[in-house]
């Protein structure tokens, strides 16, 4: 099983250390990697009222601002063993941007720090952490907090409930994740899944068959048994 090797930090543009940093700093001396700190920033130009050529100004000395600290982080990082190097970038699309980055770094692993938005906002903006999720095919590790730099725990939500090939490699892809986080941070994983027995229900309540307790434990038994073999392919390397 291979460690997240390249990761990828998105730093706050307004230069505030995160929990994200703590944990992507660990991960990566976990294993020696290297970590790319970056940040996405967009100042649109020729709007506001403000001069253009001011806006083109203030937008560089911005990025060197911003470079110059990711530049510190970078530095003292550098004792943990850690390979890094820096970007920051001004763009209209940041996603189109990290998902270059992910590509020219062969990043393996995103950490980013999240907040909970507005609910006004969301209606008008969808968020950064939304799209990377929805785009990103690459592991996306969003960090609100931590109490240890490295996580104790990792769950791992499989959805059992069909058996397609676009449903199994979704959580083939869930459980390679999961295995590859907990080996990294030597933590405990946990495999979940919830089934909801109501669209059984449903199922047999418009069927001329009863939902009888013998049909209950049959669909508990289906379950278990694909719990069993989920757990099979857990343990397998």
């Amino acid at each position: 099983m291979e460690y997240y090797s390249h990761i990828l930090l998105l730093c706050d543009p307004f230069l505030r250390e995160s929990a994200a940093m703590e944990r992507a700093r660990a991960l990566a001396a976990a294993c020696g990697g290297h970590l790319h700190l970056a940040i996405l920033d967009d100042l649109p130009i020729g709007m506001g009222g403000i001069d253009s050529t001011l806006q083109i100004r203030a937008r560089e000395e911005t990025r060197k601002r911003q470079e110059k600290w990711l530049t510190s982080k970078a530095d003292s990082m550098q004792a943990w063993g850690i390979k890094t190097s820096v970007q920051a970038a001004w763009t209209e699309d940041a996603v189109k941007e990290l998902l270059e980055i992910v590509i020219n770094k062969n990043v393996d692993l995103i950490i980013k720090d999240t907040l909970l938005e507005k609910s006004l906002h969301r209606a008008f903006i969808t968020p950064l952490d939304w799209k990377i999720l929805r785009h990103c095919k690459v592991a996306t590790h969003l960090v609100s907090s931590t109490d240890h730099p490295l996580p104790q725990k990792v769950a791992a939500a499989l959805d059992l409930s069909k058996s397609t090939s676009e449903s199994d490699e979704l959580n083939n892809r869930i459980m390679t994740s999961a295995k590859q986080l907990a080996l990294q941070s030597n933590a405990e994983l946990h495999i979940l899944h919830a089934h909801n027995l109501s669209t059984d229900f449903l199922v047999y309540a418009a069927s001329p068959v009863p939902w009888t307790p013998v049909l209950q434990d049959k669909k508990k038994r289906n379950i278990h048994s694909k719990n069993e073999e989920n757990r099979r392919k857990i343990r397998s390397p």
